[in-house]
């Protein structure tokens, strides 16, 4: 129900949902963004892609790993420094 298909007359109510989230999401800003929503668009994406993608899964313990998976992304857009500071034992794994 959180993609494209979903039961007649279900796209008005998808897009007032996402409408909501980005008005809750208005003024939040990491940084210096290219447009003032920039910040609040990359939430909502990352938002909508985790529950789509848990949606999927058939089993409490990946749906976790997937919510923990999109909570690190989400949490790398207020401080990317962990997540950089990763990176070089990630490029050795590879």
């Amino acid at each position: 129900m959180m993609g494209d298909d979903g039961p007649a007359g279900f796209s008005p109510v998808r897009r007032e949902a996402m409408e909501r989230c980005k008005r809750g999401a208005e003024g939040l800003t990491v940084g210096t963004p290219p447009l003032p929503d920039s910040t609040a668009f990359a939430v909502t994406g990352l938002l909508h892609a985790s529950a789509l993608q848990i949606v999927q899964v058939e089993n409490c313990h990946t749906a976790q790993r997937v919510a923990d998976c999109f909570i690190d992304l989400l949490l790398c857009l207020f401080d990317p420094a962990p997540a950089l500071e990763e990176q070089p034992a990630q490029q050795s794994r590879q």
